[in-house]
């Protein structure tokens, strides 16, 4: 009942991605119209920048930032500057018909330090910040910064950055006088993606309930696949932001993890979803080291050791399109061995796939700004969820009809190997594994049966005439509605009883004596009656546990014998009274 209850699940689970699925996307659309813009009309861009390696004092060099003739083209907007220059300096001139701006947002990127300077007719008005005493903010990974106090007479605001490791803080500097997430746009925008972020986590009750059945890994990966999206699209969107507060330093780490922990559990969902023989092991474990290596030089990354300079996140993008390619050459040779499972990943990972592109060439193309392309990410997660999760329903459902023929076709042959073709009674076999069992169920009667002068039947009436008899014989020692009795072929003519209940030796007689009279209907032309000979041991309940199946049989087999040879047709029985290491007692009686 649990597991067809489960393969229901499954069913439903696939139905309802089918027919869901064009909700889901309007709904994503929505939410991609209510997005928030970066740059809105009354946001300062940059009028010129420039790039530095000297070291003279701060305040010098952001004075002498608020002299530039901007409309020069050596001191014109530069998105080329070399970011092994240690300083880099962005003048933004105000505009005396526009409001005056209270912050500069940027990206977070790993930088030492930034400076804020209101320039007017005075000294500068500077401030310095480090970088990991700078907040976080609504949106595309963004930090604020507070602008120094604007006066009547301040023309422009000199921001300087310090040894950037990424062009991402450069690209997006602007001046803005409202933060993000105040608006009600910026609320709506980010409750929609609070939801798309619930609809992500959801599928994976179902993958902790499909794993319950079938232990495969493919189902726990795509549940820290799920946990890794949602993880990078709560730390872009800044959602975390309603819970805590958070530092550049533990955003950065955020960021990184997540997506390289997305990058990881992709992998490895993708290597162990994709059915057996329809992937070439050297390209699954290709891509398997490839994720690995890319999740250490992450990690390394996530450190922002400062020695290393720019050289940890030149490896992180450098790195991921060889792994991009593997993942490539891992769907196209998984679709042509004829695998289903790729075809759920190519829908699923595609646009995933698509925007790690887009990050890694926008950040290796020089004079490129780089693109985190969240808005195609919170479309992709959506997408990958719905795709794989459809795909884990599908091979779930599959694996486990397998998995019930293979346990079906097992159970067929242990019946085999634990019953006797001829007669369909269990065998010796089947009855000395459970004899512990049987006699805990209380079975405290052993009883052993030939037929009487077998041979002369087969020598007069031919093996099959025999075999006839013999089936009869078994008819007659079983009753489906009597479940206090178990009936065994021990081999050749020979049979055993167990039985439990009241008067097991009368029940046990009982069934002998109705042997002659079921032979005689079911086995037409026999000219003489088919009788049997028994030798029963009574076992009492306690003080013979320890007594096993070959020493019952042997003196079961004993008083079998007695029996026949003090003139067959009859049985012998005794009860044991006491056993211990010295032997036992009995009190024989003939039936």
């Amino acid at each position: 009942m649990k597991l067809f209850s489960i393969t229901k699940l499954g069913m439903k689970l696939r139905e309802f991605g089918q027919r869901r699925a064009g909700c889901i996307a309007l709904l994503l659309a929505f939410v991609l119209g209510m997005m928030p813009s970066p740059l809105s009309a009354r946001d300062f861009t940059p009028s010129c920048s420039s790039s530095s390696g000297t070291v003279k004092p701060v305040e010098a060099a952001i004075a002498a930032a608020g002299l530039w003739d901007c409309t020069k083209a050596a001191s014109n907007l530069d998105r080329t500057g070399n970011l092994d220059h240690e300083r880099h300096f962005y003048r933004f001139d105000l505009n005396p018909s526009q409001d005056s701006p209270k912050f500069m947002i940027s990206r977070v990127a790993k930088f030492r330090s930034l400076a804020v300077a209101a320039i007017g007719d005075g000294a500068p008005v500077i401030e310095n910040h480090d970088f990991t005493d700078l907040k976080a903010t609504y949106f595309d990974r963004q930090f604020i910064v507070p602008l120094p106090r604007i006066t009547p007479d301040t023309r422009s605001i000199v921001v300087m950055v310090e040894r950037p490791t990424q062009r991402s803080t450069l690209d997006y500097m602007r001046l803005t006088d409202t933060p993000p997430g105040v608006g009600e746009a910026d609320r709506n925008a980010l409750i929609l993606i609070a939801l798309c972020t619930g609809l992500m986590l959801m599928p994976m009750m179902f993958d902790f309930t499909f794993f319950r059945v079938l232990r495969r890994p493919f189902i726990l990966w795509h549940a820290a696949l799920v946990v890794a999206m949602a993880l990078q699209l709560v730390t872009t969107s800044g959602l975390y932001l309603t819970l805590f507060d958070a530092n550049l330093n533990v955003v950065r780490v955020m960021t990184i993890g997540s997506f390289s922990a997305m990058v990881f559990a992709g992998a490895m969902f993708s290597t162990t979803f994709i059915e057996p023989g329809k992937l070439p092991e050297r390209i699954r474990r290709a891509v398997q080291i490839a994720s690995g290596s890319f999740m250490l030089i992450s990690i390394i990354h996530m450190l922002g050791i400062d020695a290393l300079g720019q050289f940890p996140s030149l490896a992180f993008y450098f790195l991921a399109v060889p792994l991009m390619f593997l993942f490539v050459s891992m769907f196209a040779s998984a679709l042509w061995a004829g695998s289903i499972a790729v075809r759920y990943l190519i829908v699923g990972l595609g646009p995933i796939m698509l925007v790690g592109a887009i990050r890694a060439v926008s950040f290796i193309i020089p004079g490129m700004p780089t693109v985190d392309a969240n808005e195609i990410f919170l479309l992709a997660t959506q997408i990958e969820v719905l795709a794989t999760t459809l795909g884990v329903a599908s091979r779930f459902l599959t694996l486990k009809l397998e998995r019930d023929k293979v346990r079906a076709e097992k159970n067929v042959m242990a019946d085999l190997v634990d019953h006797d073709p001829l007669t369909g009674l269990l065998n010796r076999r089947a009855i000395e594994s459970r004899f512990s069992d049987l006699r805990e169920q209380g079975f405290n009667t052993f009883a052993v049966l030939d037929l009487d002068k077998f041979k002369e039947i087969n020598d007069d009436f031919g093996h099959q005439k025999g075999d006839e008899v013999l089936k009869a014989c078994a008819s007659a020692l079983t009753n489906e509605t009597n479940r206090d009795t178990i009936a065994v072929r021990l081999g050749g003519e020979e049979f055993i009883l167990m039985i439990r209940g009241q008067m097991p030796v009368e029940q046990a007689e009982a069934l002998r004596s109705a042997i002659p009279l079921r032979v005689a209907h079911l086995v037409p032309g026999l000219d003489r009656p088919v009788t049997a000979s028994m030798g029963i041991i009574e076992i009492p309940e306690r003080d013979f546990t320890g007594m096993g199946f070959n020493n019952l049989y042997a003196r079961a087999d004993r008083l079998l014998y007695e029996a026949k040879e003090t003139g067959r047709n009859k049985s012998i029985h005794e009860r044991l009274v006491s056993f211990g290491g010295n032997g036992s007692e009995s009190q024989p009686q003939v039936a």
